[in-house]
């Protein structure tokens, strides 16, 4: 009960920091934590498809730059398109694609799996590169509208620098609740189950592609939320969105932050973000290099993360209670 009520009061405490970011920070300062908070959900989507199912993928940038291209042209091409309808059709969409390739992908694990995923991730980077009449090419496509958030009889809200930070905030802890929410279902202990031994559910007589199926195309659709909030972030929906190093920048932010805590990538994903905001201008390339470096020390001398050495300091500032059981008593 104590340690429930220890997590409750830090997630409130962090969501009244976030809250409260624009009150005493610059536009500079705002958009740079709504990037990061952005990278982070981006980088538990692939944690929840990692350590709640098993599946480790090196191409999962595929859904997300797919995300913010859908959203990115659908606002550009589609008059007077809702806010709201605008970031949903990047969901559907990358949902939509992971769906489609699920024959092939579902149905293979382990190394196999990370590769053809990888390859469907250059694939879509380069076709990216090369349909200018749909995707802008290296332009990608830009300066496209940005409409109110609008709810018919409630409110109108304009999307500016403060207005769509807030709006974006909520997605994210609404998409990041909703996979967690996802994970307490008996469809998500089963998942679970595949990761520890497919070959045991198989003989239970459970389908395990199919299985397999929900916890890709939910992770794709929620990585494509990312993307397609990421794109109205920055008012342009480029090849970067879709680029092979994304993806490997969101496993060694789940790596680093901790893949065994569900909001580990977000630790990770904020790591990186301030490694990369004090290195740029001055050592070209100096944040990845960094990054590279973090992460051999995490994995040869803290596998569990920077969640497993914040979780090992709070527990030794608020030490668990111990309780002792005799004879049926509690004391």
């Amino acid at each position: 009960m104590v340690e429930k009520y220890k997590m409750k009061v830090l997630i409130a405490a962090s969501l009244v920091f976030f809250l409260a970011v624009p009150g005493f920070t610059d536009i500079v300062a705002m958009n740079w934590f709504l990037a990061s908070a952005l990278l982070g959900l981006f980088s538990v989507t692939l944690n929840f498809m990692m350590s709640n199912g098993g599946l480790v993928t090196f191409g999962h940038a595929l859904y997300h730059g797919i995300g913010g291209y859908a959203t990115a042209i659908a606002l550009d091409r589609i008059a007077d398109l809702p806010l709201l309808v605008s970031v949903l059709i990047g969901g559907l969409v990358s949902g939509f694609v992971a769906l489609l390739l699920c024959p092939v992908i579902s149905r293979i694990r382990g190394h196999s799996f990370a590769l053809v995923n990888l390859a469907f991730c250059y694939l879509a980077w380069a076709y990216s590169n090369r349909a200018k009449d749909l995707t802008g090419g290296d332009d990608g496509v830009a300066f496209f509208p940005m409409p109110p958030l609008r709810i018919p009889g409630l409110v109108e809200i304009e999307m500016d620098d403060t207005g769509f930070y807030y709006f974006a905030m909520t997605i994210i802890a609404l998409s990041i609740w909703a996979m967690w929410f996802f994970t307490q279902t008996p469809l998500g202990s089963l998942l679970y189950c595949i990761r520890e031994n497919d070959r045991r559910i198989r003989y239970l007589g459970i389908h395990v592609p199919f299985s397999s199926t929900y916890i890709i195309v939910i992770s794709a659709f929620f990585a494509g939320i990312a993307g397609s909030l990421l794109a109205m972030l920055l008012n342009i929906a480029s090849v970067e969105l879709i680029s092979v190093p994304l993806s490997f920048i969101a496993v060694a932010a789940v790596m680093l932050g901790g893949r065994g805590f569900f909001l580990g990538p977000l630790f990770g994903a904020i790591i990186f973000s301030s490694i990369r905001l004090h290195t740029e201008g001055i050592w070209l390339g100096g944040a990845e290099m960094i990054l590279g470096a973090l992460l051999v020390l995490v994995i040869l001398f803290s596998p569990e993360g920077a969640s497993g050495i914040i979780a090992r300091v709070w527990n030794k500032i608020f030490p668990q209670e111990k309780t002792l059981v005799r004879k049926g008593k509690t004391v």
